[in-house]
């Protein structure tokens, strides 16, 4: 988690104690999302970074907007298989979640978010670029970082979307869960 320095009047933050590795940036705000980030001239919102024994003293130059697309729509819940008594609460809803996956390793960002319990979804400040939208009864910790390989395993599920900065979209069709890890 990045911190701002006491003191600093600019909007810069830093992070501490980062060891020697290799790491995807991953931003995440309420309010915009990240247009793009740079690090010595190179792309680290969609190519990793590497951060040597030294550590990092260039700074990477981070811009905001807050004009991203608004998404909203319906996962198709599984019937239960059993039926519900009068006097029955009725039963937990699984957790499910909506992942956008970004189609061009270039444009868009991973997002996802949790289905709410009536089965809807509403995600904002969505990066401008091309994406499977996809539902899932899980977490899915496949689906990373623009991999178009592993995206071709679901082309036949989920809907295709092309999102543009203040666009909202309403999904129709309720989303089908894929269920397969």
């Amino acid at each position: 988690m990045s911190q701002q320095e006491q003191g600093e009047t600019d909007s810069g933050m830093t992070l501490h104690n980062v060891a020697a590795g290799t790491y995807w940036m991953q931003v995440s705000t309420s309010d915009c999302y990240p247009a793009s980030a740079t690090w010595g001239g190179g792309d680290v919102l969609h190519r990793p970074i590497t951060i040597g024994a030294e550590g990092a003293s260039t700074p990477i130059e981070l811009t905001l907007k807050n004009d991203g697309a608004e998404v909203s729509g319906k996962v198709q819940i599984p019937e239960s298989g059993s039926s519900q008594k009068p006097n029955e609460a009725a039963p937990a809803m699984p957790v499910m979640f909506v992942y956008f996956a970004p189609l061009s390793e270039n444009a868009g960002q991973l997002r996802r978010t949790q289905v709410w319990n009536n089965g809807t979804f509403d995600e904002k400040q969505i990066a401008p670029g091309t994406y499977r939208i996809l539902a899932f009864d899980h977490l899915n910790k496949e689906i990373g970082t623009a991999s178009t390989e592993l995206l071709r395993k679901y082309e036949s599920k989920g809907v295709e979307a092309e999102l543009s900065a203040s666009q909202t979209l309403r999904i129709s069709a309720p989303l089908a869960l894929v269920t397969e890890p």
